[in-house]
């Protein structure tokens, strides 16, 4: 009997393509009233910069009333529930309209999930 019939083939993982493997979708945060850090410069009145929040963020330590702790960490991003953002909002007096980031989300302005799923433009659709 011929002894390389009896082996398996030896697989060359430099020519040969992979195996497909299963598309595993990435974690997202929990649907509902949630709220990052954009979300909630967007909802002050008037809106105010990325990096305001970040300041109310970082201040908080020394703050009468510090901007609360994130409820979770979605990756390396915090997100608060919207009623803990309502209640600081009040606590401090400062304008809060929860009906805009309930309206920009309603029409899709935030996006959950994977930053790499837009559809990729086609040749028609540039021109």
């Amino acid at each position: 009997m011929n002894a390389a019939a009896t082996t398996p083939p030896v697989r060359n993982q430099h020519t040969e393509p992979r195996a497909p493997q299963a598309k595993i979708p990435p974690p997202q945060p929990p649907a509902g009233t949630w709220l990052t850090i954009g979300e909630i410069a967007d909802c002050a009145v008037p809106p105010v910069k990325y990096t305001t929040v970040e300041q109310w963020k970082h201040r908080r330590r020394s703050a009468d009333i510090p901007f609360p702790e994130p409820d979770i960490y979605f990756g390396p991003f915090p997100v608060w529930r919207l009623s803990r953002v309502k209640a600081w909002f009040r606590a401090t007096g400062k304008p809060f309209n929860p009906k805009l980031w309930e309206e920009k989300k309603a029409a899709g302005a935030y996006r959950r999930g994977p930053r790499n799923t837009r559809p990729k433009a086609t040749e028609e659709s540039q021109s």
